[in-house]
């Protein structure tokens, strides 16, 4: 049984990892290759790459989103050795949102300047953050067993909702300032910071064993 549930979990995991390397591949095809057509001259080139940077911007943004979506994954399929049902539908759930976000990048890329684009990139990411904060409660919080496995995933559970509140709370900004809502997203960092301080710097490392 311990066998069938590792082989299974594996494939769990697997699936997950490739739903991550695929969205965060399709995530570079939101920048456009400058289309010079007949003039061909390095001011030219010059002049589209710099128009080129918000979409340069919009990809970091979405690649380093994406990425902090995968460290938290990993680390909860650290933690876990066996899931059920609900684990399963939540991580699909999770996984979809994932999928999307080259989507809203397309559209921050291309509109970046229009509030719509700005408010529809945050509200996908605010999505994409609750859901995985759910994920973290269903599969480690409500099973946990021990102290330090319930501290932690209160942790990366505050993380994921802490970082969907900031760019729930954009979402109306931006219909006022577009930068302004792109600036609040630079609270995100200092978020993990204080809740880092306040659970501690050894938080990573604790609730190896199974739950």
């Amino acid at each position: 049984m311990g066998t069938q549930m590792e082989s299974a979990l594996g494939r769990l995991i697997a699936f997950s990892d490739g739903i991550f390397a695929v969205a965060i591949t399709l995530l570079v095809l939101s920048i456009a290759v400058p289309d010079l057509g007949g003039n061909q001259t390095d001011a030219n080139l010059q002049a589209r790459l710099l128009d080129a940077i918000p979409s340069v911007i919009s990809f970091v943004v979405s690649f380093l989103v994406v990425g902090i979506f995968w460290l938290s994954h990993h680390r909860l399929f650290q933690v876990v050795r066996e899931y059920d049902r609900p684990t399963l539908y939540a991580n699909l759930i999770f996984l979809m949102t994932v999928c999307f976000v080259p989507f809203p990048t397309g559209v921050l890329t291309r509109y970046g300047q229009l509030p719509t684009a700005v408010a529809f990139y945050a509200a996908t990411m605010a999505l994409g953050g609750f859901m995985l904060a759910l994920l973290w409660w269903v599969a480690v919080i409500r099973h946990a067993r021990r102290k330090p496995q319930r501290r932690i995933g209160r942790y990366f559970g505050l993380r994921a909702a802490g970082m969907s509140t900031i760019f729930l709370v954009s979402v109306p900004v931006a219909a006022k300032s577009v930068d302004a809502a792109r600036y609040l997203w630079f609270a995100i960092p200092l978020l993990f910071v204080l809740l880092g301080r306040i659970y501690g710097g050894d938080v990573s490392d604790e609730a190896r064993p199974s739950i």
